[in-house]
């Protein structure tokens, strides 16, 4: 399913369910096209900070349960920062030059309204891999904006001239019982949370979490 000008991720909360899906038995994932706010590595044109969402049913365990942004941090928590005149953390937001950014009203206001610059992809540097996080953007960018329509996803020249980029997201739900036993999924998954669950921690006050645990 497909939803179109949709203001906000948050918005597919409502019918993603928070995992209600993975409840019913079945695997779900969600996919945005958010605003272009996310720096390359070599701070020139954005990309996005692509939300990514998905659950899928275990048995004995919790339930997996993962919604993340493809950048290094959401421009919700870059906010939270500017609310309490927090510094940022170095890595988090880069200027046109791609040295970071640490104040957040400054950060906030490359994010909005700057030509260059903005959120660093998941990885943060390109030491660190942050190609990947740009991979992962742009895999999460093209089919949530709905391959089947004609402008690309987040079109930047839509987007100088102020014509609606009729923001989307898609929304796909997998039944496991209709590739499998049914049961069998659920089995396996637990499985392999037990797996995350025996991986020794790096310190003796952790312990490895896996997402959808509280």
């Amino acid at each position: 399913m497909s939803l179109v000008n949709s203001l906000h991720f948050g918005a597919g909360r409502v019918l993603r369910g928070d995992g209600r899906r993975a409840r019913r038995g079945r695997a779900g994932h969600q996919l945005g096209e958010p605003v272009l706010c996310d720096a390359d590595r070599l701070g020139g044109a954005p990309a996005a900070d692509q939300p990514d969402a998905f659950a899928a049913p275990a048995r004995r365990n919790p339930n997996f349960l993962a919604d993340i942004a493809t950048t290094t941090v959401a421009v919700n928590k870059v906010k939270v920062y500017d609310f309490h005149r927090k510094p940022l953390p170095s890595g988090w937001v880069v200027d046109g030059a791609g040295q970071p950014v640490e104040d957040a009203a400054k950060a906030l206001g490359l994010i909005k309204s700057g030509d260059v610059g903005g959120l660093t992809p998941l990885g943060g540097t390109l030491e660190m891999s942050n190609h990947k996080g740009h991979g992962l953007s742009m895999m999460a960018h093209i089919p949530g904006g709905d391959p089947l329509r004609r402008r690309v996803p987040g079109d930047p020249g839509a987007r100088r001239s102020g014509v609606p980029t009729q923001h989307r997201e898609l929304f796909l739900s997998l039944d496991p019982a209709a590739f499998r036993a049914t049961g069998s999924f659920e089995d396996d998954l637990d499985d392999a949370i037990d797996v995350l669950h025996e991986t020794p921690p790096l310190g003796p006050e952790t312990r490895c979490w896996w997402p959808g645990i509280r």
